[in-house]
C-alpha cells in the first residue's frame, strides 16, 4: 500500500512541474500579445520567435520566463533525483 501511495504522490509532483511550466508559457505568449499581435501569433507558431522575443524584451517577460526556468529547474530535478 505504501508503494501505491508514494507512486500517487509521485505524479502528483510530476504535474505540479509541468504546471509551472505550462504557465509559464502562457504568460509569455500573452506578453507576446500585448506587445503586438505578430508576436503573439509566431509565439504559438514557432518557438524561436518566443527566444528571440525573450532576448529583444527581457524586461518585459522576466516573470514569465522565471516561471519556464523554474519549471525546467523543478523537473530535470525531480527526474534526476526521483522526486
Amino acid at each position: 500500500m505504501t508503494t501505491i501511495f508514494m507512486e500517487a504522490s509521485h505524479d502528483s509532483h510530476d504535474r505540479w512541474r509541468l504546471i509551472i511550466y505550462l504557465i509559464g508559457v502562457i504568460a509569455l505568449l500573452i506578453d507576446e500579445f500585448k506587445e503586438h499581435i505578430l508576436w503573439g501569433i509566431l509565439g504559438i507558431i514557432t518557438q524561436i520567435s518566443n527566444i528571440i522575443f525573450a532576448i529583444i524584451h527581457f524586461d518585459k517577460c522576466k516573470k514569465s520566463l522565471g516561471l519556464i526556468v523554474l519549471g525546467i529547474v523543478l523537473m530535470i530535478l525531480g527526474g534526476m533525483l526521483g522526486i
